[in-house]
């Protein structure tokens, strides 16, 4: 084919690494596909710099899950202008994160917040997707086999999250829920904990997330029905146990939790652990846990969010608003980083938060119309 038509073998092989991008999941593999996808770069023919363009954006992309920020900068300073190139902007925004640049990375969040509150969604125009209903008899068995594993092993895997907030509010797993929540004291068991799911044999796990003392967070996931867990890691700290959200750009916002010893209830017609003082534990994670709050926002809210104010709390705050903006009908959460800006830390700039009101108000205008 090269001999025959070299430009568009390279037109195809090019097509054939980039429409990987969204199914990468490890790093290894990311990196690999870099690697290939600048090689093919520097074959490029003369007559395609539109099509350059667009693999600099890929390329970046690639470097990004691969989590190397630098490289990252690199291909997006290639890829062109990124004055008034939102594409460019949400690239440059997750490598200086990546690079742990979290001042340089608000503004340009601010940025793509004020564009986007000018722009039209393009969910205005489309149908409204019904998210996939949550099977919670599904999820109660994915729940009890990996309870019964885990304590075969000598842990103490306990309710956590959502599925504790099930448990206290009805006895029951959450049916609007999206997963099941378990916690485990002791970031050393998580080597254990994955050692059990994959005797299993059927769960997916991710063995790159297995990082000693810096691992918050394990997501295995069922493949026999489907079924997300989260495994919630907690370190102890002392006075405290010390908790994160690992986001996948390389940074992690902490929580400290009062320190608890377990207890064991009857759930679901097994033993289970909890929380000796449910209640606290429920009250850190959700403040008002008693009332169903739409569009409650745990990275921005939750009362035992570490260092309030900081960096990493202003950026969870932009994230968050960004991540509503793109997904849909998402204004209870906008409404509610702003709401929690005014009210209590300033996570938001004036010209943020007016971005977000307009946003607010264009999307109710709209749906009303509609």
């Amino acid at each position: 084919w090269m001999k025959v038509n070299p430009e568009m073998a390279w037109l195809k092989t090019c097509g054939l690494i980039a429409v990987r991008e969204d199914l990468v999941v490890k790093k290894s593999v990311a990196k690999s596909l870099a690697l290939l996808l600048e090689l093919c770069i520097k074959l490029a023919p003369e007559r395609q710099d539109k099509v350059l363009k667009m693999l600099y954006s890929r390329l970046a992309s690639f470097w990004l899950k691969a989590g190397k920020g630098e490289l990252a900068m690199i291909s997006i300073q290639k890829y062109g202008d990124l004055e008034d190139d939102i594409l460019g902007k949400r690239l440059e925004l997750n490598a200086l994160i990546l690079k742990k640049e979290l001042s340089k990375a608000i503004l340009i969040a601010e940025e793509i917040i004020i564009y986007n509150s000018n722009m039209k969604p393009e969910f205005l125009d489309s149908e409204v997707k019904k998210s996939p209903d949550f099977d919670s008899q599904a999820a109660e068995k994915t729940l009890k086999l990996v309870n019964s594993a885990l304590r075969a092993r000598g842990l103490k895997p306990f309710l956590m999250s959502g599925t504790l907030l099930g448990y206290l509010r009805n006895g029951n797993i959450l049916p609007h829920d999206k997963d099941v929540d378990i916690g485990i004291i002791g970031w050393e068991n998580q080597f254990e904990v994955a050692q059990v799911l994959m005797e299993l044999g059927h769960f997916y796990i991710d063995y790159e997330k297995l990082k000693g003392n810096k691992a918050f967070l394990l997501d295995p996931k069922d493949l026999k029905n489907g079924i997300a867990i989260d495994v919630f890691l907690f370190h102890d700290n002392g006075d405290h146990f010390l908790h994160g959200i690992d986001f996948h750009l390389g940074y992690t916002q902490n929580y400290n939790f009062t320190k608890f010893n377990l207890k064991e209830v009857d759930f679901l017609g097994e033993k289970f652990y909890i929380p000796d003082q449910p209640e606290l534990n429920m009250y850190e994670n959700y403040g008002d846990w008693k009332t169903s709050i739409p569009g409650y926002v745990v990275s921005v809210e939750s009362p035992a969010i570490a260092n309030k104010g900081s960096l990493e709390h202003k950026l969870s705050a932009h994230l968050q608003i960004i991540a509503s903006m793109y997904s849909g009908f998402s204004v209870d959460k906008i409404q509610r980083v702003v709401n929690y800006s005014n009210n209590h830390e300033k996570l938001l700039s004036d010209k943020t938060v007016n971005a977000c009101i307009k946003w607010i108000e264009r999307i109710n205008s709209s749906l009303v119309n509609k």
